[in-house]
C-alpha cells in the first residue's frame, strides 16, 4: 500500500492491516475487519460543491436500490480532504467476492445459477420503467458480473459509483459525464435501456466463458420473454450477434463489413461466438483485445480501432 493512500486511511481512523481488493482506475478498494472501504479519487473532486453533490447522489442511489428491492449493502459516505483534493470514502459491509472469478472457473450448472441470480436482480430494475411499456428504466445499472457479490445471504449489487440515478430528471450515466452527445447516448443505452443492459450482460458473461454462450443466450432470452410487450425479445432476436450465429461464411463477412464504430456490443458478441466455435480465438487473447479496442467513454471507438476489430473478426471467420 502506497504512503499516500495509507495516510488517507489513517486520517479516517483506519489503522489496521487493510487488504487491497481489485479496483478500478480512480478507485482503491480495501477490506478491513469485515468492512469494504472504497476510496474514490478523481480530479473533478477538487471542487467541493461537485464532490458533495456526488456524495449525496451515491446515498440517493442506495436509497433507490432499496426502494425497488435490490439487495445492496448499506453505505456510509465521507468526504476527506487529503493532499489538496477531496476524496470520497464509501464504507460498506463485506458481501463476499464478486462473481466474475467464480464464473470463470465454475461448472455450467453453477454458472447458470449465477446468471439466473443476476437476472433476478435485474428484474427489479426492469419492473421500474420510466413509464409503462418503456424500455428505459428509472434507476440505471451496470450489469457486469464484477458488480455483483455472493455470500450466504445471496447476491448483492455493490456498484455505487457512479450513482446511476436521475438528478432533476437527467440520468447520471458516468462521472464525469461524457462530453459528447453521442457518448452520453451510448452510456445511457448501456445503463438505462433494457436492451443495452442485456447486451452488456450477454457479452460480459460470454467473455468470461465463451463455451457456455448457448446457455447464456438461452436464459437471457427466456428472461426477456417476461417483457415481450416492449420489444425486448425482438431486439435480442434481431441483434447482429444473434444473426451471426446461423449465418454462412459469406453472410458473416457481410455482417462484419457492415459494422460501424458504434456497434461495439455487436463486435464483442461476434467475437464471443467465434471463441465458442474456435477456442484459439480465446487462447490468442483476441476476445480481450476486441473488448479493449471497442472500449468507449466520451465518444464511440475510433475508425482505426473499428477497422482493426473487423480485420480480426474476418480472420477467424474464414479460418
Amino acid at each position: 500500500m502506497g504512503m499516500g493512500i495509507a495516510g488517507l486511511l489513517q486520517k479516517i481512523g483506519v489503522n489496521g492491516n487493510a487488504v487491497e481488493l481489485p479496483h478500478g482506475y480512480h478507485t482503491r478498494v480495501f477490506l478491513l475487519d469485515g468492512s469494504v472501504i472504497k476510496v474514490i479519487s478523481k480530479p473533478e473532486l477538487s471542487d467541493l460543491t461537485l464532490a458533495s453533490q456526488l456524495a449525496d447522489d451515491i446515498l440517493r442511489y442506495a436509497t433507490e436500490l432499496e426502494r425497488i428491492g435490490v439487495q445492496s449493502p448499506a453505505l456510509q459516505v465521507n468526504l476527506v480532504d487529503y493532499n489538496g483534493r477531496w476524496n470520497l470514502v464509501v464504507t460498506s459491509s463485506f458481501c463476499g467476492l464478486d462473481v466474475s472469478e467464480r464464473l470463470s472457473r465454475s461448472s455450467v450448472e453453477d454458472c447458470t445459477k449465477i446468471a439466473d441470480s443476476i437476472l433476478t436482480m435485474l428484474r427489479q430494475f426492469f419492473l421500474n420503467p420510466v413509464q409503462g411499456g418503456s424500455l428505459e428504466i428509472q434507476a440505471g445499472v451496470d450489469p457486469k458480473p464484477a458488480n455483483f457479490c455472493l455470500d450466504g445471504h445471496g447476491l448483492h449489487f455493490v456498484d455505487c459509483m457512479p450513482p446511476r440515478i436521475r438528478r432533476s430528471g437527467i440520468a447520471i450515466v458516468e462521472f464525469p459525464a461524457p462530453v459528447s452527445k453521442q457518448g452520453y447516448q451510448m452510456a445511457y443505452f448501456r445503463h438505462f435501456d433494457m436492451r443495452g443492459i442485456l447486451a452488456v450482460l450477454q457479452t460480459q458473461l460470454c467473455r468470461l466463458r465463451p463455451e457456455f454462450r448457448p446457455m447464456f443466450r438461452q436464459i437471457l432470452r427466456q428472461f426477456a420473454e417476461e417483457f415481450r410487450g416492449n420489444g425486448l425479445v425482438c431486439y435480442l432476436d434481431e441483434f447482429v450477434g444473434s444473426r451471426f450465429v446461423t449465418a454462412n461464411t459469406a453472410n458473416r463477412l457481410a455482417i462484419i463489413h457492415s459494422l460501424r464504430c458504434d456497434d461495439m456490443y455487436e463486435m464483442r458478441d461476434i467475437a464471443c461466438q467465434l471463441a465458442l466455435e474456435d477456442p484459439n480465438v480465446a487462447r490468442q487473447t483476441k476476445v480481450e483485445k476486441i473488448f479493449t479496442l471497442s472500449h468507449f467513454y466520451n465518444d464511440k471507438p475510433s475508425v482505426k480501432n473499428t477497422e482493426e476489430i473487423k480485420t480480426i473478426l474476418r480472420k477467424f471467420t474464414v479460418r
